[in-house]
């Protein structure tokens, strides 16, 4: 009977082990592959910086005393990528520099295949950088920490990467 027990223990120690290794593991997996795929629409912000400078600064001037406006980032053919304004049914007419700026922005700014500009979007002072899928946004807030992503009241957790400047990548949390 005593070797019974002390069998049934030794069993009992090795699936626990064999559990506590197996899940560790794919919490482990968990926390490493889901880190990383919150930012996988991530801009490359470090790379065109000037370039979300040169269109942020534009919209800055031409929008200064604007509370809430947004812009369809088109990309017509033949016409290059143009901003297009839902409430007046226009396109803006932007400086050559600003239209380069929007358009490597457009094309390259975004590396992955799933991250397509889609909108610009003025707040209150912070000016979005929408992508398509409405997972991310690049976000340029100097007086206040971005609490959202694509619009004020939706509901969803943000999380919020700093890059500086009042700079910041924003996604939204899975689930």
């Amino acid at each position: 009977m005593k070797s019974y027990k002390r069998l049934i223990i030794i069993v009992s120690v090795i699936l626990i082990t064999v559990f506590a290794v197996v899940a560790c593991t794919q919490i482990g997996k968990l926390l490493i592959f889901g880190y990383n795929s919150l930012w996988q629409f991530q801009a490359n912000y470090k790379d065109y910086a000037d370039d979300f400078h040169a269109v942020k600064n534009y919209l800055e001037a031409e929008f200064s005393d604007e509370t809430d406006k947004w812009f369809i980032v088109s990309n017509a053919s033949g016409q290059g990528t143009r901003l297009f304004e839902p409430d007046t049914d226009t396109y803006l007419q932007v400086s050559s520099d600003v239209g380069s700026s929007l358009e490597r922005i457009s094309k390259d700014g975004f590396p992955d295949k799933d991250a397509t500009l889609d909108i610009i979007r003025i707040h209150e002072g912070r000016i979005s950088f929408c992508i398509e899928n409405g997972q991310y946004a690049l976000v340029y807030s100097p007086h206040k920490w971005p609490s959202w992503v694509n619009v004020p009241d939706e509901n969803a957790i943000a999380i919020v990467m700093p890059i500086g400047d009042g700079w910041y990548h924003v996604t939204k949390w899975p689930g």
